[in-house]
């Protein structure tokens, strides 16, 4: 589950919307899991995904991977930037979870203070449960390579707006996030860390009160 996914989770908490979430004992499902009652109670609200939901434009059900049985594509970081922003152009997968598993390590994991996956399916599955896919959408303006020193990593630059499957289903203001995909020696993707380029309670509270804080970031054009 992405790291935005964990904060839009414990702001629902943080504005008094759930109160007995201390008595709950840890959730885990096969090989991800939440990390604390709160984030664990919050999770319990998210709907399963139908096995015959079925994203109209690529064919796909929400959370299911693409090219799970390619070879890896191990390419400089440069290159894979390119190829990347196709990819999520399409695929539009920190919404739909329809990963391009093409361009990720098999150890890839997914780990915050709430919320740890050690699988890309895991975390594909869960991305797609937390967004309502009717109604939520992403376009990416910018991926960057960063090649400088030892650590090499992808940045990307994204709009996100929609609405979230927690409690009310509230609605989310169009707001930018930079998401920083680390890269391993091969050149695969082997983690994920995403940052807000808003204040986190500005989202969170303009969800439920609409018109509060920044304007809502205007469409991407490229």
């Amino acid at each position: 589950m992405a790291p935005f996914v964990t904060q839009l989770l414990r702001a629902v908490a943080i504005l008094g919307f759930v109160t007995a979430a201390q008595s709950l004992s840890q959730f885990r499902s096969r090989s991800s899991g939440y990390k604390d009652p709160v984030s664990a109670l919050l999770g319990t609200f998210l709907p399963q995904l139908a096995e015959n939901a079925v994203d109209s434009s690529a064919s796909l059900r929400p959370g299911q991977l693409v090219n799970a049985q390619a070879r890896k594509r191990a390419i400089p970081p440069a290159k894979l930037a390119r190829e990347l922003q196709r990819a999520l152009d399409k695929y539009s997968w920190f919404v739909t979870g329809n990963v391009d598993a093409r361009y990720f390590s098999e150890a890839f994991s997914f780990v915050d203070p709430s919320v740890q996956t050690d699988n890309l399916q895991d975390y594909a599955t869960g991305v797609a449960r937390i967004f309502d896919q009717e109604e939520t959408r992403m376009q990416v303006l910018k991926v960057e390579a960063q090649t400088e020193g030892r650590n090499k990593a992808l940045l990307v630059t994204w709009r996100l707006e929609g609405r979230v499957n927690v409690l009310f289903r509230p609605r989310i203001k169009p707001f930018m996030i930079e998401t920083c995909l680390s890269l391993d020696e091969q050149g695969l993707i082997s983690a994920q860390e995403d940052r807000f380029l808003i204040p986190p309670w500005d989202v969170f509270i303009s969800a439920f009160l609409p018109g509060f804080g920044q304007p809502p970031a205007p469409p991407i054009q490229r």
